[in-house]
Formats: structure tokens, sequence, C-alpha cells
């Protein structure tokens, strides 16, 4: 559901309760995870991994500002999340939503790159 969803981008991005969502159930369930662990156990996974959350991105920048508050406090303050959240999943979604902070652009940026070059590398 999550891609059909995603590719409704305005949709998505009017109801940040469904966008709100989306994320959570992608934390749960590991997708934006792209920690080095992962891409070395998977290289295919963490790539979509990149895919969705460039996807993430794209919807919330175009987001307003009042828009963003409420992902923001909607994500952090959901007692929908189980306790124990998938860490990297979750971190790298908070980092993207926060602006990139400690370099987890840079890094989403880098480890990309590396993860198209392990793929290409299996494809050849």
């Amino acid at each position: 559901p999550t891609s059909a969803l995603m590719e409704m981008k305005t949709f998505v991005a009017r109801h940040e309760y469904v966008f709100v969502l989306l994320l959570q159930l992608n934390v749960n369930m590991g997708s934006f995870d792209v920690s080095r662990e992962a891409m070395a156990e998977n290289v295919e996974d963490v790539y979509r991994g990149f895919t969705l959350l460039q996807e993430v991105a794209s919807i919330y920048a175009s987001m307003d500002d009042e828009r963003k508050r409420k992902v923001l406090r909607r994500l952090e303050q959901s007692g929908a999340l189980p306790v124990a959240r998938d860490t990297p999943s979750y971190t790298a979604l908070t980092n993207l939503l926060w602006g990139g902070g400690g370099g987890q652009l840079d890094y989403l940026r880098e480890a990309h790159s590396q993860a198209v070059k392990m793929l290409e590398a299996e494809l050849d």
C-alpha cells in the first residue's frame, strides 16, 4: 500500500494524518533502515529504503510549515509506535524530517552511492 499511496503525493501531502500512518507503518516494518549493517545484509532492501526516504522527503518538502509541524508532533508523540521501535528506521526518518541533522543527508547520499555500486557489481 505504501508505494501506491506515495504515488498520490498531492493527496498524501494534504492529509498529514495518512502520511504519518504510512511513516509509522514503515518504521515498524524497518523499511527506512539504511544502516551499514542493513547494507551488508541485503543491498536491495537498503536501495528500496533510500527510494522510500526520497519519496518521503519529496512529499514532506511540499507541505506548508503547519502541516510539517503536525507530522513531526504526531510521529514523535504517537503511542502507536511500539516501545521497541525499529531504531535505525526511526532515526533515519526523524533525522530526515528534522532537516538532516547530524549529517544524515550526507550519509544518505554517500550510502545511496555505495548501494548503487554494490547493486551494479552484483548484476555484472
